[in-house]
């Protein structure tokens, strides 16, 4: 009898304990947490690790961190962050990586080839030091649709697939011929024209009327004609 009071006393204060304690463990992100978090804002589509302990000031409390702020990094993958507490203010170095998924090219492709998702594997990609850090920002998202790119310029085999390397492949090329849709005053004429350059429907783009070889700029709709507004 003595031994299940006992055990119910001692239930009774864990439970007192985990619904004092429990509330402030899950409101207060731990501090490395704040770190991580900060730093992820600079980079908001990699996933950030740090590589070891986050060293502090002797006697700097974490408890009373105020804010975090990221200042910059360096080549080596160290990040450098301020730290604001009640007390004092620390400036801190963090060494982190940053992964992101990225496109890499098994094949050399040349500009105006379509891209093709069997051309490409995904890999997990450091971007916080050595070569890859100077494509941060502009690797190509892997859920982009490779089917509507083509390459700008060439793709080595090994390359990262980057922005600025493919374009949309356009609705209509350069040397197409296109309905041509003027329209003055409310009058609408229709004609025929040929594209002095490739674009995607929404785009303004020059074209050359068939009629009087008068070159002239537009908007190209989806119905692949180009409304001129004289």
């Amino acid at each position: 009898m003595i031994r299940k009071k006992l055990l119910l006393y001692s239930f009774f204060i864990l439970t007192i304990m985990i619904t004092i304690h429990l509330p402030n463990a899950l409101s207060a992100p731990s501090f490395e947490y704040l770190v991580k978090n900060e730093i992820q804002k600079k980079f908001p589509n990699s996933k950030i690790e740090l590589t070891t302990p986050i060293k502090l000031k002797e006697g700097f409390d974490v408890n009373q961190v105020t804010g975090v702020n990221y200042i910059g990094d360096n080549s080596r993958g160290e990040a450098f962050l301020r730290i604001q507490s009640k007390n004092q203010n620390i400036e801190i170095t963090v060494p982190y990586e940053s992964w992101v998924s990225a496109y890499v090219s098994t094949k050399k492709i040349l500009p105006g080839e379509h891209i093709s998702p069997e051309n490409f594997t995904i890999q997990e990609i450091n971007t916080s030091t050595g070569q890859n850090r100077i494509y941060r920002g502009l690797i190509l998202g892997i859920n982009e649709d490779l089917k509507k790119l083509e390459a700008r310029q060439t793709i080595l085999l090994g390359q990262l697939l980057t922005s600025y390397a493919v374009k949309k492949i356009p609705d209509a090329k350069q040397g197409d011929v296109v309905g041509l849709k003027l329209i003055s005053n409310g009058v609408v004429l229709m004609s025929k024209g040929i594209l002095r350059e490739s674009g995607l429907f929404g785009s303004t783009l020059r074209v050359l009327s068939q009629k009087n070889k008068k070159e002239m700029i537009g908007k190209l709709t989806e119905e692949g004609v180009v409304e001129v507004h004289l």
